[in-house]
C-alpha cells in the first residue's frame, strides 16, 4: 500500500475512537437516518482523481449505525496509466452525538469493478493516430473510510458538510489502487424529537 494512503488510513483509525468516546449530549432533535450525494477530488495511486457517490446510514443507537454506499472514481497519472472503478459497500458508522450536528466516522467493505488503462507514450509524427492503450477489466475487494461533519441548518431535514474519504481496492496478488478525496456531502436526513426526561415530564 502506498505510504501516503497508509498515513491517511492510520489517521482515521486514530481519530475514530475519539469520535466514539465523545459523550452524547441531549438535543431537542436526534438524527435517525441520512442519505447523501457526495462529490470530491483528491490524489492516490496512480495519480490525481475524483470521486462521485451516494451514502447513507441508519443509526441503531446514539453511537453506532449501519449503512451502505456506492460510488464511481477515476484517477490518472500525468502521461501515465488510468484507473476507473465502481464500488458498492456495506458500512459501519460511529458518531459523536445523536444530535443534528454530529461528527461521523465510518468504515466499509465490499466489491469494486476496475477498468485499468495502460498508457503508451506516442508521438504521432505521421498523422496516423496512436494505438489505444491496453485495457483490462477485473473485480477486486474494496475497503473505505470516512470522517465527516454534518450540519442541518435550522434543525431541518437538509444535510450538508465536508468529509475526508479514502478508497482502496486490492486483489489476492497484492495489487492495489487507492484514492484519498476531500468531499462535499449533500442530502437529507430524518430528525426525530428526543425523548423527554423524567424531570421534564414532572416539571409544571
Amino acid at each position: 500500500m502506498p505510504r501516503r494512503l497508509l498515513f491517511i488510513v492510520s489517521a482515521l483509525a486514530i481519530l475514530s475512537p475519539a469520535v466514539c468516546a465523545a459523550a452524547p449530549r441531549a438535543s431537542a432533535s436526534q438524527l435517525t437516518y441520512s442519505l447523501r450525494a457526495t462529490a470530491g477530488i483528491g490524489v492516490g495511486e496512480p495519480g490525481f482523481g475524483y470521486r462521485l457517490g451516494v451514502a447513507g446510514e441508519y443509526w441503531l443507537s446514539s453511537v453506532i449505525g449501519v449503512g451502505a454506499q456506492g460510488g464511481l472514481a477515476r484517477q490518472a497519472a500525468i502521461l501515465g496509466d488510468e484507473s476507473a472503478y465502481e464500488i458498492a459497500e456495506l458500512t459501519v458508522g460511529l458518531r459523536s452525538s445523536p444530535g443534528p450536528t454530529p461528527v461521523i466516522a465510518s468504515f466499509g467493505a465490499g466489491y469494486a469493478h476496475v477498468v485499468h488503462t495502460q498508457d503508451r507514450l506516442c508521438l504521432d509524427l505521421n498523422g496516423n493516430g496512436c494505438p489505444p492503450g491496453a485495457v483490462t477489466r477485473f473485480g477486486r475487494v474494496a475497503i473505505s473510510g470516512m470522517l465527516a461533519w454534518l450540519a442541518h441548518p435550522g434543525a431541518t431535514g437538509f444535510s450538508i458538510g465536508p468529509s475526508l474519504r479514502f478508497d482502496i481496492v486490492f486483489d489476492a496478488a497484492g495489487h492495489t489502487d487507492g484514492l484519498v478525496t476531500f468531499n462535499i456531502e449533500l442530502g437529507f436526513s430524518q430528525l426525530s424529537r428526543a425523548p423527554r426526561s423524567s424531570s421534564e415530564v414532572m416539571s409544571p
